[in-house]
């Protein structure tokens, strides 16, 4: 075999390796979908205002999801109207140089529910494999999950705080995963 054509035949060789492992390789569309952190409390209850603020452990847990995101390359965070999702959404944001966009949670729910996966899936679509954040309420992170495909879930208690749900969806053949897992703040 002459150098020439035996140069000829590697590069050929490889071409088509990499060729058949790109076609291997799927891309990922990643959803990072959370309650947001918990609330103010006044003499004792939860505060009965319509739009409590973070408390100290709410503003810990902010700072622990920015903290498990920044590596992450987060394409946009989609949170409602209520100052606890803006609020647990903003140190990502600030890691990531995004501005939140805020989608109502008004009545009626489903009309929110029926937006937020609309906008998820568009941001999505414009990229070849990407991620996300949505940060929710306890009754609203459960139905966008449905909404995006993935498991039907209960609603998570009202005391709950910390939990973060990854929704991934293969981009090739549209197979959804859902993991689970506890922030530590």
């Amino acid at each position: 075999m002459t150098r020439t054509f035996r140069n000829t035949l590697n590069c050929i060789l490889s071409c088509v390796f990499l060729s058949l492992c790109s076609s291997t390789l799927a891309a990922t569309d990643t959803i990072y979908l959370i309650r947001h952190g918990e609330v103010v409390e006044q003499l004792g209850t939860k505060d009965k205002s319509k739009n409590p603020s973070l408390n100290e452990r709410g503003q810990n847990m902010a700072q622990a999801l920015a903290a498990r995101l920044k590596q992450v390359p987060i394409q946009a965070i989609y949170t409602s109207q209520l100052d606890r999702t803006q609020q647990t959404a903003t140190p990502t944001a600030n890691v990531h140089q995004l501005t939140i966009e805020i989608i109502a949670a008004n009545k009626p729910l489903s009309a929110h529910i029926d937006a937020t996966a609309t906008a998820v899936l568009n941001t999505l679509s414009n990229a070849e494999g990407g991620s996300v954040l949505v940060v929710g309420h306890s009754n609203t992170v459960p139905m966008i999950i449905k909404a995006l495909g993935g498991p039907e879930l209960a609603t998570l208690d009202h005391d709950a705080f910390g939990d973060l749900f990854i929704l991934t969806r293969q981009t090739d053949d549209g197979k959804i995963t859902l993991q689970r897992e506890k922030l530590a703040w």
